[in-house]
C-alpha cells in the first residue's frame, strides 16, 4: 500500500467516525416520565386546644413517588399539601379523597374517616331573648335578642312571622327589634366563627300583646304599606316634581337639592318632568306595598332610554340602534308609545318604535312588571329613619339599574337596600293630600348617592 492510498484510508476512517458520532448524538431520546403514582394516605386525630388552633384531624400523604397532593372533604373543604390540618365541627363519618399528581400521571384514593366527637372549639350558635317595654314611636322596640354563641366572630339574624312575612334582618351580638303585633315569630341566628365556619340556632318567640308604638303612622313601618293609617296596602309613584331623582356626593347634598337647594351633579329638571315629553317611562311607574310584605311593581309597559348615557343603555350593552334612542318605549308588550321625546339622540330624528325593548333584550325582563317581596328595618339607616330592602332579581325602587354595589347592565342581583332619607306627611298638590318618601341608595363602585322621591295619596 503506498502512502497516498494509506492517507485516503485514514481520512475516510476519520470521516466515518465523525459521521457516526454526529448521527449518534442526533438520535431521538425517549426519557422516562417517571413511575405512575399510587395514591395512599394516613390520618390522625388531633386534640384542639383553642378556637384559634381548632384542628382536630391531620391528613398525611404517604404516596411513595414524588407528587403533589390535593385533598377534598365534601362539605368541609379542599386543601393542598403533603400534610394538612383540618377543622371539623361535628362528630360523624367523613369521606376524604386524595388525588396525587406526578410526572407519570395522577391517581386518587378515598377513605371514610370517623371523627369521634364534636369539636369543642368551633362556633356553636345559641341565643336568648327578652321582652322590652316600648315607650314611644322613637323607642318602639319590644324584643331584644342576645347571642350567647361560643367562639362566634359575628352574628346575623332573621325574624319572620307565622305567615312567613319578614320582620327584618339584623346584625350584631345584641339587637333590638320592633314587632307590631302579638303572635309567634321565628328567630334564626347565624353565628360565624374562625375560618368562615357557621352555626345556626332557631327559636320561636311569642309576643304576648300588640305593640302600641309598633306602627308609627308617620314612620316607615306604618306609612309604607298604609297599616299605620288603617290600610292593607299602599301604592307609591314617582313624584313629578323638580329633583324627583337626584345624584350627588352625599345624602346630605341629595336632601339639600330635594329641599330646594342647587348644585347637584344631576337631577330631574323641568324638561325631565314635563308631561308627555319628559321621562314618562320612569314617572309612570307604580309600587304597591302590602301588609303581607309583597311589593307589586307595575311599569305600565314603558321604559325610558337615555340615549346611551347609562351603562345598561350604552352601545355594547344594548344593540344598535336601541343604544342611541332617547325617550319612552314599550317594555314588555309591543306598542307604539306616542311620546314626542322619542328620538335618536345623535340626530334628533323621531323614532316611533313599537317593538318592546324586553323582547329585543330578554335579559332585561326582570326589570319589568312583577311581584317581589320586601322587609323593613324601622330604625337605623343613614338618616336613622330605617331601611327598606326589596328581594328578587329585578326588584328596585327608582332607577332600576342602581344597586348597593354597581350600576347593573342587566338585572342579576337578588336584593337592594334603600335608606329612608326623609318622610313628609300630609302634603297637598292638585291631586289631593299625599305623603312623600325620599329613598336613597349608595352605589359603591361609582361612589354616587342617589335619591328617589315617591308619593302616595291618602
Amino acid at each position: 500500500m503506498n502512502k497516498r492510498n494509506f492517507k485516503i484510508i485514514i481520512s475516510f476512517g476519520v470521516i466515518v467516525s465523525a459521521a457516526s458520532l454526529f448521527f449518534s448524538s442526533c438520535q431521538k431520546k425517549n426519557p422516562s416520565l417517571g413511575a405512575f403514582p399510587s395514591a395512599s394516605f394516613t390520618s390522625a386525630a388531633i386534640t384542639p386546644t383553642s378556637d384559634s388552633t381548632a384542628w382536630n384531624l391531620e391528613l398525611i400523604n404517604t404516596t411513595s413517588t414524588p407528587s403533589i397532593a390535593y385533598w377534598n372533604i365534601p362539605g368541609i373543604g379542599r386543601y393542598k399539601g403533603d400534610t394538612v390540618k383540618v377543622v371539623i365541627q361535628n362528630a360523624g363519618n367523613y369521606a376524604v379523597q386524595l388525588t396525587v399528581a406526578g410526572q407519570g400521571g395522577t391517581d386518587s384514593v378515598s377513605q371514610t374517616i370517623n371523627v369521634a366527637q364534636d369539636n369543642p372549639y368551633t362556633v356553636k350558635a345559641s341565643f336568648k331573648s327578652q321582652m322590652l317595654t316600648p315607650s314611644s314611636f322613637a323607642n318602639p322596640q319590644n324584643l331584644e335578642l342576645i347571642s350567647t354563641s361560643l367562639f362566634s366572630k359575628s352574628a346575623s339574624w332573621t325574624v319572620t312571622g307565622s305567615d312567613g312575612g319578614s320582620i327584618g334582618t339584623f346584625t350584631g351580638d345584641t339587637v333590638k327589634v320592633t314587632i307590631p303585633n302579638a303572635g309567634a315569630y321565628t328567630v334564626k341566628l347565624t353565628a360565624t366563627g374562625n375560618g368562615g365556619l357557621t352555626s345556626m340556632a332557631t327559636q320561636v318567640v311569642n309576643i304576648a300583646q300588640d305593640n302600641p308604638y309598633g306602627l308609627d303612622p308617620n314612620g316607615i313601618f306604618g306609612i309604607l304599606d298604609g297599616s299605620g293609617i288603617g290600610l292593607t296596602q299602599r301604592t307609591w309613584i314617582p313624584n313629578r316634581v323638580v329633583a324627583s331623582c337626584v345624584v350627588w356626593d352625599s345624602y346630605a347634598d341629595v336632601l339639600s337639592v330635594v329641599n330646594g337647594g342647587g348644585g347637584a351633579w344631576w337631577a330631574f329638571g323641568a324638561a325631565e318632568i314635563a308631561d308627555s315629553t319628559g321621562r314618562d317611562g320612569y314617572l309612570d311607574d307604580k309600587y304597591t306595598f302590602t301588609t303581607g310584605k309583597s311589593m307589586i311593581y307595575n311599569d305600565n309597559n314603558t321604559v325610558y332610554l337615555d340615549g346611551g348615557h347609562s351603562p345598561w343603555t350604552a352601545s355594547g350593552t344594548l344593540p344598535a340602534p336601541w343604544s342611541d334612542y332617547q325617550g319612552t318605549y314599550a317594555s314588555t308588550r309591543d306598542s307604539a308609545i306616542g311620546s314626542s321625546s322619542q328620538e335618536i339622540a345623535s340626530t334628533s330624528t323621531p323614532t316611533p318604535i313599537s317593538t318592546a325593548l324586553y323582547n329585543v333584550v330578554p335579559a332585561l325582563k326582570p326589570w319589568g312588571s312583577g311581584t317581589f317581596t320586601y322587609s323593613i328595618s324601622a330604625s337605623g339607616g343613614a338618616m336613622g329613619l330605617g331601611t327598606v330592602t326589596v328581594y328578587g332579581v329585578g326588584a328596585h325602587i327608582g332607577l332600576s339599574d342602581k344597586s348597593n354595589t354597581v350600576e347593573q347592565k342587566t338585572p342579576t342581583l337578588q336584593s337592594a337596600t334603600y335608606d329612608v332619607l326623609k318622610i313628609s306627611t300630609n302634603q297637598v298638590d292638585a291631586g289631593g293630600t299625599y305623603d312623600e318618601i325620599v329613598f336613597g341608595i349608595f352605589v359603591a363602585n361609582i361612589n354616587n348617592y342617589w335619591g328617589f322621591r315617591l308619593k302616595s295619596y291618602r
